[in-house]
């Protein structure tokens, strides 16, 4: 290490590494206290030693010495987690709470649970292998509902649990589906009607756009019955 260095004022990163300092310190140090021409050729650049040790007296890290880096006992860089563990460290945001913390449960994934609905719609004779089967059966997927410009918060609020799932060919999670009928109960609720008004304006599309697109996408539908009864114009009636 040199030590020399710090005799004559001047440190390098290495030094700080050796005092201690984590690399986050040493990286805002860099920021704060930049480099300049040592003027000495074996040297080169490095930080002039007060404003080091300013910064360092301000960020709670050891200042550096000759002393300290010719094999004095400084705080090493486990010590340092250490007293952030016991929150005694002066950067430490624990105020002297233990860091170690009794680990909770986490909750399984969204990908955990729909998997195990999936197992069991299996088992039920819920499960399609394709949207066209789903649609011929009388069930909408998650994706037919998109295109009737449901979000994943307003089908949170309004649907249950999914009454069928089937195979995803672009990508892991199974496919949600919901039967028509419920589908069509929870867009005949006002609250179906103020979630929605308020989704539509926030994308800046208007009830009449809506219906005419519904009313597009309702052709591409395999249902078995009427494909019009769908849209919403039956559906809200009066109350659009």
């Amino acid at each position: 290490m040199a030590a020399k260095w710090v005799d004559q004022g001047w440190v390098s990163v290495r030094d700080l590494a050796h005092l201690g300092w984590s690399s986050r310190s040493i990286s805002k140090l860099k920021k704060a206290v930049p480099e300049v021409d040592s003027g000495i050729s074996e040297l080169g650049r490095a930080r002039d030693l007060s404003e080091v040790n300013g910064w360092a007296r301000d960020n709670g890290e050891p200042e550096i010495s000759a002393k300290a880096l010719g094999g004095s006992k400084v705080r090493s860089s486990s010590e340092s987690v250490r007293r952030r563990e016991r929150g005694t460290h002066p950067k430490s945001k624990l105020n002297g709470k233990p860091a170690r913390q009794k680990r909770t449960r986490q909750p399984p994934s969204n990908q955990a649970v729909r998997n195990a609905q999936a197992v069991q719609a299996q088992l039920d004779g819920k499960w399609f292998d394709s949207k066209q089967d789903a649609n011929r059966a009388g069930f909408l997927s998650a994706k037919d509902l998109e295109d009737r410009f449901w979000t994943e918060s307003i089908m949170g609020k309004l649907l249950p649990n999914p009454d069928g799932f089937g195979q995803n060919h672009f990508g892991s999670m199974p496919v949600r589906y919901w039967s028509v009928e419920l589908v069509m109960d929870a867009e005949s609720r006002g609250e179906f009607i103020s979630a929605m008004a308020s989704s539509l304006k926030r994308r800046k599309i208007s009830w009449e756009q809506g219906v005419s697109s519904i009313g597009s996408s309702n052709r591409e539908l395999q249902l078995p019955f009427e494909r019009s009864e769908l849209n919403w114009s039956v559906i809200l009636g009066e109350r659009l």
